[in-house]
């Protein structure tokens, strides 16, 4: 087997009829580098025929998470609109509709975006975030200073995506977002 992170093994890819004979080894074709370790290992293990011939591998993603931004704000009455200017430590309020403030949590890694720029791209950590109809927000203590030297800043901010976790190890668990 040709020799990639995370799995060694006598097996090599050469075989002429080497494809994917069942789900298991499926999973283990198209990612190969690990998104489904065991999955992918039990695949090379000896097999075991199913007793139907007609079987399914159930999948369901997650939604994205994250979106529009009606307005950046200084405070928690969503009065004072955010200028230009931000640096690490400060927080802004950024007010979205009830559905987006949903997939947030205190704890994750939030970028505030402008799909016309990526290069206005700053992360912060969510601090806090309210439900509250059309003026629910999300609190993001910032981790970098805000980035200016595109022609565009924050300002012009629409969007916000959840872009990973910042619990510290060892921490209590923290709340937990479900998805039907």
């Amino acid at each position: 087997m040709a020799a990639f992170l995370g799995m060694r093994g006598t097996g090599d890819w050469t075989d002429s009829d080497m494809r994917p004979k069942n789900w298991r080894q499926g999973v283990l074709w198209q990612y190969p580098n690990g998104d489904a370790p065991l999955t992918a290992m039990l695949s090379m293990m000896s097999e075991k025929k199913v007793d139907d011939a007609q079987y399914y591998w159930w999948t369901q993603g997650i939604p994205a998470q994250g979106g529009t931004v009606a307005t950046l704000n200084d405070t928690t009455a969503l009065a004072d609109d955010f200028t230009t200017g931000a640096v690490a430590g400060q927080t802004i309020y950024a007010k979205v509709a009830l559905a987006v403030a949903k997939h947030f949590r205190p704890g994750h890694q939030a970028m505030l975006r402008d799909a016309s720029d990526y290069g206005v791209d700053t992360r912060g950590l969510v601090t806090a975030v309210v439900h509250n109809g059309a003026s629910s927000y999300v609190a993001v203590k910032l981790i970098e200073d805000e980035n200016t030297g595109t022609g565009t800043n924050l300002t012009d901010c629409d969007n916000i995506l959840v872009t990973g976790s910042m619990n510290a190890e060892g921490a209590a668990m923290p709340s937990a977002i479900a998805y039907d």
